[in-house]
């Protein structure tokens, strides 16, 4: 017997999509409130030959009201904490030169006073046995319901991949 639909409460909904092939930003605006919101991305590309960071921003703000945390392994296969205290954006992963990444970042209470957030972003492989990895956790300090997202990079343009939107309650 096949299950066809498990339906019920917090089941995802796909908000948006966007494919960039130009550019160096992908906003999702006017996004339904919804209790728990999650970008995902897949097979995401630069056209640069350096590394390039992914940001996020939500709702425009562009003051200190973010908070993260993140744990990368890198190539030489060894791992490091980076941590920053107030920033301005969530720095939720990188490429390198001809890899794609790939992952997800995931707020929840997204239409509360508190909003923490979750990512991983993985890259493809470095070398023959190591890929490049990053997850990590933070908050974003603000009374708003998340409405806006921006996504930016640093270096290059997109040149390819998916970036898909999906809201839960």
């Amino acid at each position: 017997m096949a299950i066809s639909n498990l339906g019920g409460k917090n089941r995802w909904v796909e908000i948006a999509s966007s494919s960039p092939t130009s550019g160096t930003s992908v906003s999702f605006t006017s996004i339904p409130q919804y209790g728990r919101l999650q970008l995902v991305w897949f097979a995401l590309d630069t056209n640069t030959s350096n590394a390039a960071l992914f940001y996020a921003t939500f709702n425009n703000d562009t003051g200190s009201n973010y908070a993260y945390g993140k744990l990368a392994e890198n190539s030489t296969p060894v791992t490091r904490l980076v941590t920053t205290g107030k920033d301005t954006n969530i720095n939720f992963g990188g490429l390198f030169t001809a890899s794609q990444g790939s992952g997800k970042l995931l707020i929840e209470q997204a239409n509360e006073i508190f909003k923490t957030i979750s990512f991983s972003h993985f890259t493809g492989v470095i070398n023959s046995d190591q890929p490049s990895c990053l997850i990590g956790d933070g908050i974003w300090n603000s009374s708003s319901a998340v409405d806006r997202i921006d996504l930016t990079i640093n270096a290059g343009t997109f040149k390819s991949g998916t970036i898909k939107l999906y809201g839960s309650n």
